[in-house]
């Protein structure tokens, strides 16, 4: 009785996350082969379509192609929050070079937090979702390596999801520094209009 009970929670789980993910279209994938000829998770952009595959004003940042964790942004603050992005890697660069100069190997340190919050969606057994707020943060390890992290989380008071990704390298010849700037280049309303134009005109003209 027991394991069929584990199992139908199993069944409907993954029923649900089958679900999510059908709904979701890709826009752009910044993900990149790393040095050992694998791939290397990166921001990439979707759009949430409904019942009749039509997209709306927002685009979802994720982790490479995985459905869950990932934020939800509304056109109208994309531009705030590509300048918070643009802000934070230069505070970021100007601590990294403090910190080298000092020769202080292990920092961390919050570079800035984003002034309104936002939709998330994670998954702890179900996805669900909650209003975050986005946090920029300088890491440093023992190694001398440093990151641009960006971080969120959720929490119901049952469930509770953390976003961590890694958005820029100290070391300037990082695959993921030019990735970082490539997701830039395309995080505009122009460039999210026109996406969102095609999908939705093709939507109509189509069918589901």
């Amino acid at each position: 009785m027991i394991k069929k009970c584990i199992f139908l929670i199993l069944i409907f789980l993954i029923s649900n996350n089958l679900m999510y993910s059908q709904k979701l279209k890709l826009i752009k994938d910044f993900s990149y082969e790393n040095d050992f000829g694998s791939q290397d998770e990166f921001l990439s952009m979707y759009f949430m379509l409904d019942k009749n595959s039509l997209a709306k004003k927002e685009v979802e940042l994720h982790r490479g192609k995985n459905a869950v964790p990932l934020l939800v942004i509304p056109f109208d603050l994309v531009p705030e929050i590509k300048n918070f992005l643009i802000s934070g890697r230069a505070k970021f660069y100007e601590w990294d070079a403090i910190r080298k100069s000092n020769n202080v190997l292990e920092m961390q340190k919050e570079i800035s937090v984003f002034n309104k919050k936002i939709k998330m969606y994670g998954d702890d057994y179900g996805v669900f979702s909650g209003d975050t707020q986005i946090t920029l943060n300088y890491i440093s390890w023992s190694s001398g390596k440093s990151v641009m992290q960006l971080k969120a989380y959720i929490s119901n008071g049952v469930r509770s999801e953390t976003i961590a990704f890694y958005l820029c390298y100290g070391d300037v010849e990082a695959k993921a520094n030019k990735n970082f700037d490539l997701f830039l280049n395309d995080f505009t309303l122009d460039f999210l209009n026109s996406e969102l134009i095609k999908n939705n005109e093709q939507a109509k003209l189509f069918g589901n």
